[in-house]
Order: structure tokens, then C-alpha cells, then sequence
């Protein structure tokens, strides 16, 4: 019965240490995403800098909406959409306590070119994501699925029938 326990044991040990390895890899990875968005796009300025009329012409689509937030009614939420050939970018933007705060609510990559993630962009293979962002914390039909250790990051690489990045979804869980 004692070999039984210590070998069980020892397995739940050998398993929870490789499960937190890979945690570990996907936070890594999903910490330099969200350093990088963040670099990229600071704030609705720069979002709306880089994807300006002026350079792209009228393919550019903007719309915008604002509602309370569900936690203070004092507080006004805006949310501002944007949409370009082979991507959409949605923000949501608040005041407080005088600060203006930015969040990327969630990224949307359709077309290769328009915004990488780490590296991947959409036509990198299924090898080249697991390369950048270590084993999945989940795999379906859909595709391959990484979270970060708080569960409010989260991106998904889409796969074709190739194995190879079809689309890309980032989302940031606002509560």
C-alpha cells in the first residue's frame, strides 16, 4: 500500500510540475503580448494615429458608443471600434479619478500583414505558435487557446486545414 501512495504521489507531483512549466510559458508569453499591444497602441490616440484616414484612406471604418459602467453609474464607458482590411481593434475608454484610462478590449486578425502577435501572423504554422507561445492551455476544433495566469488575456490562434494561423483573436475580459 506505501509503494502505491509514494508512486501516486509522486506522479501527481511530476504531472502539477509540468503543468506549472507550461502556466509558467504561457503567462511569459502572454505578458510580452499584452508589453507589446501596449507599446504599440498606448492609447486611443495612437490607435487612431496609426490607422488615420490620411494614410489609409477610406478604408478605415470608426464607430463609436458609450454606455455606464456596470459598476458605478457615475462612470461613462466609451467604446471605440475600429475596422481596416484584415483587422478590427475594439477600445473601451473611461475617466478615473481625472485619469484617462485605455483598454484593448479585443484585436482581430484576418488578413497576414496587418498585425503580428509575438511573431505570428496569420499563415504561421501551428509548430511557429507553440515556438512563441509554448503548449496551449487548450485545444479544440477551433484552434489553439492561451490565457494568462489572471484569465482576463486571452488570445487564439484559429487553424486551417493546413495547421497554419487562419485568424487571430485577442480579448481582455474587462469586469
Amino acid at each position: 500500500m506505501k509503494k502505491i501512495f509514494v508512486a501516486v504521489t509522486a506522479l501527481m507531483v511530476f504531472f502539477s510540475f509540468c503543468g506549472c512549466q507550461k502556466a509558467a510559458a504561457n503567462d511569459e508569453a502572454m505578458s510580452a503580448l499584452y508589453e507589446q499591444l501596449y507599446e504599440k497602441f498606448p492609447s486611443l490616440g495612437a490607435l487612431k494615429e496609426k490607422y488615420s484616414a490620411d494614410y489609409y484612406g477610406d478604408d478605415v471604418t470608426w464607430s463609436e458608443e458609450t454606455m455606464p459602467s456596470p459598476h458605478d453609474a457615475d462612470v461613462e464607458l466609451k467604446i471605440t471600434r475600429m475596422s481596416h482590411t484584415g483587422i478590427e481593434i475594439s477600445v473601451m475608454t473611461f475617466n478615473n479619478e481625472g485619469e484617462e484610462m485605455f483598454i484593448i478590449t479585443s484585436i482581430r486578425v484576418e488578413e497576414a500583414g496587418s498585425m503580428d502577435f509575438l511573431g505570428i501572423d496569420k499563415g504561421s504554422s501551428r509548430k511557429d505558435v507553440i515556438k512563441a507561445f509554448g503548449e496551449p492551455g487548450r485545444v479544440d476544433d477551433e484552434g489553439l487557446h492561451y490565457e494568462d495566469e489572471s484569465g482576463y488575456n486571452a488570445v487564439t490562434f484559429v487553424l486551417d486545414d493546413d495547421d497554419n494561423v487562419w485568424r487571430i483573436r485577442y480579448s481582455h475580459y474587462a469586469d
